[in-house]
Order: structure tokens, then sequence, then C-alpha cells
């Protein structure tokens, strides 16, 4: 084969993305036609003068399974091939057309990944000195990463081309439509920097077209796409992409929620002193810091300056927690309210908005959360709606109040606005992205959120009429070159924002437990590392694989070896799929999911196959399925039925509505339940409010409270103890005797964040975080900022 690179320019980046998505849309109109192209090369891409992607020569396509109008052209234009017939141009064959296998429009995906690889890299994808070696690469190997500092080319895009050269065709982005969707969504979130340099000769390609004596090709370009010849043009956002970022911390560790002070020459952000989180004053450009609540004894955190300058009104936990006020340079700090998180100040400075949940991340939400206002002075409050809110920042002119919150019934990141005397709220985007953070620019036209819709956490905007509070525009992205962005502050000038800039690893890890002594035995063995967004794993009851949930951009399941080798991705679409829990035969895997609208419960095969719903309700949200050790019943959670733990009978018909409700512990307490007794008899769950562990009996419909404690835990094998979390330790206790005693002192630089204990009791999985994040400054340049637009 020629391996060798065709002489030629590498294209922009901006234009490679627009051929990504032009063809990815051709792609698309064919397979919606039943037609699979089985050669896709470069050679087969053409480009009119116009800018418009043709995709040319179905010399080798095949109908899959025909329709009965295309029965003809499948039998006699395009013939038909039996399986293990090789048929492709090497270098740019699927794995499933390299074994000789059926191939499906997934396999098109694959090659189409290939190319924009090339195109990106301005290398071969899959380089080796014989068409056995290549086709062996492409059955074993993952070419290197495309992003780097000098690269041009962001880890989003970077995502999106390993997503389409995943070896199994379920993990590939399962049409072209949904691969033109997320390049859309990034297109113009890349900078505007150059590809890569190519080494040795640069490629070209995509040649332009010579478009006369070509009618027959467009014609059949025509067919396909359903469309004229004429010039296509892609929706996608408008970037603002001049702007300059500027670091305003550089201390190792984690500095987080910063706010501007109105003249924009300092600001206060949180960090850790002593293993307390305290907020910390700084001036812009400066290098010294000044603890501003060094004597407080307990956490103090989400910082707000007055507009004025004056004040600084912040969340602390002290005597009991609630929001706080204190001088610009911490003195007279005094508490305003007992409850509530996330201040924002009224632009007269008289009075606060406030929620009762406090928000760190996007994803994790454990309650309901109302919206107040509190006068500042007297401390008196106002309810503003109780429909779910969080995050809330007051429009300029002081008439709304924009949050985000979930939709009843639906696990939606949804934005709003609403007036400041209450009403109806005014919602601004219906997705499954995690958009938050909203923030007024200082005039009041746009409002600015961070989201994840461009595959990393970045940073957008939303023209929006102040007065109405509806949307007057669609969010337009500004790249902030970060994994992960949050704390948006923005200056009273509107031309710079401060943020929190956040770069993030994870790494498996496991450490031996001896159930017999209730001792952790010697020190964690880390399994592998990732820069995959992992939340939670799940040892295999065979004690052979991982099940994972990841955010990779949406919240996805994966399983995996121990070691993280052979990882396969299980669902692949935009819902919340969530907290995936092995049956007892290793096998099926159930989980729940907002896919119909609602969070049910349903399960998947090891294999990726069989995909089922367990429950379907009426109303309300399912969640939390924990199988029981026979695998006959499901212990689930509801927040909004009629009770919040129940049972479901596995061997009814499925999907099922009937659930058999546990009673509640007493007439002001619900009971969670969050884990089986070995045998099956007995369920350890939480009190709620109020905390507690406890025990229920299912035989009495008994309760017993074990500890005061409220934290995760396991029932181990012995069925006599558990193992549960308390603040920085493991700790087991003695179900008859009560008897505590240590089992694990958790280092604090082992950045310990979720653990698991295998069903043989041996191992303790843990998911380490390795994060580092700095405060950053973002500038408009002149032709992007607010007022100029």
């Amino acid at each position: 084969p020629d391996t060798s690179s065709p002489s030629g320019t590498v294209l922009p980046i901006r234009k490679t993305l627009d051929y990504a998505i032009q063809m990815g849309q051709g792609l698309a109109a064919a397979h919606d036609k039943g037609i699979i192209h089985r050669d896709l090369k470069p050679e087969n891409i053409f480009v009119t003068r116009q800018g418009q992607v043709k995709i040319l020569d179905f010399g080798l396509a095949k109908l899959a399974a025909p329709p009965e109008e295309h029965l003809t052209l499948a039998r006699t234009a395009l013939g038909d091939t039996e399986p293990g017939t090789v048929l492709g141009t090497v270098g740019y064959m699927s794995p499933e057309q390299v074994r000789g296998e059926e191939v499906d429009h997934r396999s098109d995906i694959f090659s189409l990944g290939v190319i924009l690889y090339e195109m990106l890299a301005g290398r071969r994808t899959f380089q080796a000195d014989s068409s056995v070696q290549i086709m062996n690469a492409i059955l074993t190997e993952d070419p290197p990463g495309l992003s780097g500092e000098d690269s041009g080319v962001s880890q989003a895009v970077d995502r999106i081309v390993r997503r389409c050269l995943e070896k199994q065709r379920e993990e590939r982005f399962q049409s072209g439509s949904d691969l033109a969707y997320a390049m859309e969504a990034v297109q113009d979130t890349s900078a505007a920097m150059p590809v890569a340099k190519a080494q040795g000769v640069k490629p070209v390609w995509i040649r332009p077209a010579i478009l006369v004596g070509a009618g027959i090709a467009i014609a059949a370009t025509a067919f396909l796409t359903g469309k004229s010849s004429g010039p296509a043009t892609a929706p996608a956002a408008t970037a603002i992409n001049q702007v300059h970022l500027t670091p305003l911390t550089f201390e190792q560790g984690v500095e987080q929620q910063p706010s501007l002070s109105p003249d924009g020459r300092s600001f206060v952000y949180v960090a850790r002193d002593d293993g307390d989180w305290d907020i910390f004053f700084r001036r812009v450009g400066g290098e010294n810091a000044i603890n501003l609540t060094a004597d407080s004894p307990k956490a103090d955190y989400q910082p707000a300056f007055s507009p004025d300058g004056d004040q600084i009104a912040f969340r602390s936990n002290h005597q009991g927690g609630g929001i706080y006020v204190m001088g610009a340079t911490g003195e007279s700090m005094r508490r305003v309210t007992d409850f509530g998180f996330n201040p924002a100040w009224s632009p007269d400075g008289k009075e606060l908005a406030i929620c009762e949940e406090s928000i760190q991340h996007p994803m994790g939400r454990a309650l309901h959360s109302d919206l107040w206002r509190v006068d500042v002075t007297t401390g008196d409050t106002t309810l503003v709606t109780r429909g779910d809110a969080v995050e809330p920042h007051w429009s300029p002119d002081g008439a709304r109040i924009a949050y985000w919150g979930l939709p009843e019934g639906t696990g939606k990141r949804t934005l709003y606005t609403i007036s400041v005397e209450g009403g109806t709220p005014v919602p601004l985007n219906d997705d499954n992205y995690f958009n938050w953070n909203p923030t007024w620019s200082r005039d009041g036209s746009h409002l600015y959120f961070t989201s994840n819709r461009g595959g990393t956490m970045d940073l957008w905007r939303l023209a929006i009429d102040q007065n109405t509070g509806h949307r007057t525009g669609e969010p337009e992205p500004i790249t902030l070159s970060s994994d992960w962005s949050a704390g948006l502050s923005p200056s009273m000038d509107g031309r710079r924002i401060i943020y929190t800039s956040s770069r993030e690893t994870k790494s498996i890890a496991r450490i031996a437990f001896d159930p017999q002594t209730k001792q952790v035995v010697g020190e964690p063995e880390v399994l592998f590392n990732t820069s995959r967004d992992i939340w939670a794993i799940y040892p295999s009851p065979d004690g052979k694989g991982l099940a994972l949930k990841a955010v990779d951009p949406h919240e996805d399941l994966y399983v995996s070896n121990l070691d993280g080798t052979n990882m396969r991705r299980l669902t692949s679409d935009p819902f919340k799929d969530r907290q995936p829990r092995w049956g007892p035969d290793s096998k099926e895997i159930f989980f729940f999911s907002d896919r119909t609208g609602r969070y049910e419960i349903w399960s998947i095969q090891r294999d990726g196959s069989g995909l089922r719903q367990i429950t379907e309700m009426t109303g309300g949200n399912v969640s939390t399925p924990r199988p029981s050790p026979d695998g006959m019943s499901l212990l689930v959670i509801s927040n909004d039925l009629e009770g919040s733990t129940g049972i479901i009978d596995l061997t009814q018909a499925l999907p099922t509505d009937r659930i058999e409700w546990v009673p509640p512990i007493d007439s002001t307490r619900m009971f969670s339940g969050q884990a089986w007794s070995p045998d099956g008899t007995q369920l350890a769950g939480f009190g709620f409010p109020g905390g507690g562990l406890f025990l229920y009996t299912l035989e009495s419909g008994e309760y017993e409270e074990i500890l005061r404690a409220q934290s995760s835990h396991a029932w181990l094998a012995d069925g006599q103890s558990l193992l549960y979390r308390d603040g920085s330790k493991l700790m087991t206790v003695d179900l008859v005797t009560k008897e505590i005693q240590d089992a694990f002192e958790i280092p604090e630089d082992l950045g310990f964040w979720r653990w698991r204990l295998s069903s043989d009791n041996r191992w303790i999985y843990l998911i380490q975080r390795n994060r580092e994040s700095d405060i950053w400054m973002l500038e408009f340049g002149s032709e992007a900022g607010p007022e100029s637009e």
C-alpha cells in the first residue's frame, strides 16, 4: 500500500470541522435511505467552489436490510455481498470490514473517523509497512491523541474523533446526524489556531471539485441528500473568540468560587487553610492573599461582593450554618439568616437572593430548593418560588432573578428567569446538558452560564430581554481553554469575567480488606489512571470487571476489566444513565435513567445487549436500584411517590408500576433503603429528616437505629457488621453489640472520593480525584464585549 502522504496543504481547523459536519449530514442522508458506502476515503470526498462537500463513488455501497422500494437497486446496481468477503480500502476499513463480518452504517462512521483524524493530525491514522500490518493496527491499536498545546485541536474534538474510531461499533456514534450534531456543538469553541504541523510532506485531504462534466456525481449526491446542488450551510453557534485569558492564582491545590470587586481591582475566593475552607482577599495581579475568615472555626465559602464593594456576603457553617455578611476586609462579621446558600446581591445592595441547597457541581442534586429574598438589615425573608431553584443571580435592573433548577419529574438542568415578586418562571432551554452558573451581563443584554454542551464545561452566553426574561437568540460559546469552568463573576463595566478553571484526572485504586479482623491491609494499589470523568464504580460479583458511570459529555455507563482495559460503552445517548448495579449473576446491570422523560429503572446486559425497562410509573420518579442477593427483587428509592423506599418483584411482568412500599420509621421520619443484608431479610438505610442509620426487618416491619451517623455503607458478608464512612475514616459497627472500630484512616493526599466493597469483602475499590484549580480572568476584545454587539 501507499503509506506516504500526498503533497498539499493542511486545512484550517475551522474549515475541517465545517466539512466534518457536512460529511456527517451526507452520510446520515445515505443511511436514512438504507445505503452504506463501505469505501469512504479521501479520494471519494470532493468540495465545490461554494464550500459544499460531496461524497462520491458509491461503487461498493449496499443497502442494509433494504426496504421494498429499494430491492431492485440493491440486487442489480449495487449487488449483494456475503459475510466473510473483505471489501474496502486498506487504511480506511472498519474493524468489522477487516474481519470480513457483516457491516452496517456504523462502519462508515469509523471510516469517516479515520479521515477526520488525518485531516486534523496531518498524518496517517494507522501507519505500517504492509497491508496486513495496517489491518492488524485497525483491529488492535489506537492512534496517538490529537489535542495538545501546539495542535490547535481541543480535547472535545479529540474525543469526538476517538468515538468514531471505537473498535466496537456499539461504542461509536450511532448515526451521521449524531456526529454532525456533536461537531456543531464544538465547531466554534475550538480556538482559531492552525492544525498541527505534519511530519514530512503535508497532505491535501479534500480536493476542490471541478464541476464541468460532473453532472452524474452531483445528481448522485442530490439523490442521497434530497437537496439541490446549491451551497450548503450548516447551522452553528456564533463563537466569541476575541478574548484574552490571564491566570490570577498559582498556588498548588484548589482555589475556587471567585467574586470580583465592583471596581475590578480585587477579588475574593475560597481555598483551604489548615484543613478548612476559608475566604481569601487578593488584588488582581497581586501575589499575596489575605485570609479574611482565619478566626472562623468552620467552613466559610460562596463569597459575593456587594454592589458598592463595602461588604461580602457568604455561607458559613459556623453556629449551625447560614448566610453571613462582613466588611470587605473581614471585619464586623454577622449572621443574616440561619439557612441558605449561594447568596446573590440585589443591585441596590439591600437584599440577597438565596437558595436551600449548596451547589458545587451540577450533577449532584439531593434536595428540592426554594428561592428566597432576604433583607440584609433585618433578616426578614420573602419566598420567591417553590419551584426548584439554585445558584440565583439578580438582573442589573433589579426586576428579575436568574437561576437553574430541575423541572418537575425530570433530571434536566434548565435555566430560568423569574420576577423578584414571584409568578411564573421563564425557561430558557430544554436539553440534557449540564447548564448552570447563570450570571447576568452588567448591561442586562446577556445571560452567561457554563455548560458541557460543547464537550467540556465551558462558558456560554445567551441573548436575553431583561424586561421579560425571555431569550432572544441562540447560545454562543466563549472558549476558556479549560477542562472545567465554573464560578462566574463579571466586572461592572462588562469587559471582564473571573472564573474557576479546573483540571481533574481520576485514579481507580483498590486496597485489601480482611473481613475477619475488619481491617485494611497494606497500601492502595492503582489499577488505572484516566482523564475520563468517572463518577461511580461497582465491582462485579464475580470479581472480574467493573461497571462505571462517566460523563463524556453525557452521563453514560461503561464496563471494563479491573485494570481498565477492554472498556466498553453500554449507553450512548443524551439521557442521564446512573448507578449501574450488577445483578448477582454478573451479567445483568440495573440502572436508572430519564430516557422516558422521568427517572425509571432499566437494565442492560454486560455485553451491551438486552436493554429493557423495569418500571413504568404513571407519575413520579424511581431511582437507585439495588438487586436482592437472590436476584428476585429490586430495592428502589422515590422522593415523590407514595413511599420513599420500595421493593419490586422482578418475577412479575415487566415493565411494571407495582411497587411494595416500605412503611415510614415513624410519624416524622421516612426511610431511605440503601443495602440488602446478605440473607435478604433486612435493609440498611437512612432516616430522614434527622439522619441516623437504621435496620428494617422485612418480616416484622420493625426498625432499629444503629448509629446517629448518616453516611455511605456496605453490609459485610457475615451479616453481623456494616462498613461505613465517617469523615476521613472507614469504620465498622457490630450490629449486635454496637461496637465500633476503625478500619482505615484515609490519607489526605489520597484524594479519596468514592468507595465500594467487593462482594467477597476482600477489596475496597476507590475513586481518587486528582484536582487542581485556579482563578482566571477573561477580558473581551474590542469587538467581542457585550456592549459592542
